[in-house]
């Protein structure tokens, strides 16, 4: 079974929470831990400089930092956010991958597909991603995009119909910023994927549960790890 981490969303130092569900997402592979603890630094470091700037009263007064977060290098977090911004569009296009497959778990029935789509699979919704993203090769859909966000595909999924939904409404595009700064973001991204964990698993992706690294809110407390 994969990780399955409880989060604190009313902890004062969201930030942590948002840096750590992101470079997760971000680096969800067993054996990519390394680059998910760069990512976390960088995040956690970048929020903190950008609120100083934000605040300049918070940034004068004594706060709780860890010395790893504050004191990242500017070069080492620029590459990691160039990275993130890769990694995001990959996920994303995996996560509308992801949505034509949970709408007919929930239904029975499969769904309106994307034009150019003739029939739900993975081949043909890869086909179409290829398209949009204007990828050469099929095969890096499938290989560099589809199969690394398997184990966040429903966090991929939530984040890609959130996106969708602010965009409709508000007619702008959901940025990194917001789901770090705003905690109302980061709890319906937990909330929608916990509810997309067992469409998963009743789709036709051939996902068990148990390959899905999962978040699960906390009342209290800090920032654990456990694997059940």
């Amino acid at each position: 079974m994969r990780e399955i981490f409880e989060v604190d969303l009313s902890a004062p130092d969201l930030f942590e929470v948002a840096a750590l569900v992101i470079s997760t997402w971000a680096w969800p592979g067993a054996t990519e831990a390394a680059g998910r603890h760069r990512l976390y630094l960088s995040l956690c470091s970048w929020f903190i400089r950008d609120h100083a700037a934000r605040d300049p009263e918070w940034a004068q007064q004594p706060q709780w930092i860890r010395p790893d977060q504050a004191c990242r290098a500017d070069a080492d977090i620029k590459q990691d956010r160039r990275t993130l911004d890769t990694r995001i569009k990959d996920r994303v296009t995996a996560g509308h991958m992801a949505i034509a497959f949970l709408q007919e778990a929930e239904t029975g029935t499969v769904p309106k597909l994307p034009p150019g789509v003739a029939r739900l699979s993975v081949n043909q919704l890869a086909g179409h991603a290829q398209r949009e993203r204007g990828i050469a090769d099929l095969a890096n859909i499938k290989t560099r995009v589809w199969r690394p966000s398997l184990p966040v595909i429903h966090l991929c999924a939530a984040w890609a119909v959130i996106a969708q939904e602010h965009f409709n409404e508000h007619g702008t595009r959901l940025v990194l910023d917001q789901v770090m700064r705003r905690p109302e973001f980061l709890a319906l991204l937990i909330y929608r994927a916990q509810l997309y964990e067992p469409l998963v698993e009743r789709s036709r992706m051939n996902i068990s549960s148990d390959e899905l690294i999962r978040f699960r809110p906390m009342r209290g407390g800090v920032i654990t790890n456990s694997v059940s």
